[in-house]
């Protein structure tokens, strides 16, 4: 499943993308909180934006493929694709 061997470096690289992600995704789910009447434009908009994120966070450390994406679509603050993808390399 992992590309790269899970490492000290590596381990800590993974931490360090997963904790970004969560920040911009909570950032981003404070933000439409004024919009929640707008429930399904606010989420989709937000985890569109979210994919895109996390598929620039990821490039050049993390491959996610078709599994995190659609996890990361959940519309759960804090679960993006990256953070599965971590948490795939990290436990499993």
């Amino acid at each position: 499943m992992s590309s790269k061997p899970l490492t000290p470096e590596r381990r800590r690289t993974l931490i360090k993308l997963a904790a970004i992600s969560i920040g911009i995704d909570l950032i981003l789910s404070l933000g439409e909180l004024p919009f929640i009447a707008a429930l399904p434009i606010a989420m989709s908009s937000e985890e569109i934006a979210e994919a895109l994120i996390s598929t620039l966070i990821a490039r050049h450390e993390i491959k996610l493929d078709f599994i995190d994406r659609l996890f990361g679509f959940l519309p759960i603050p804090g679960v993006t694709a990256v953070t599965v993808r971590v948490i795939r390399e990290l436990f499993f």
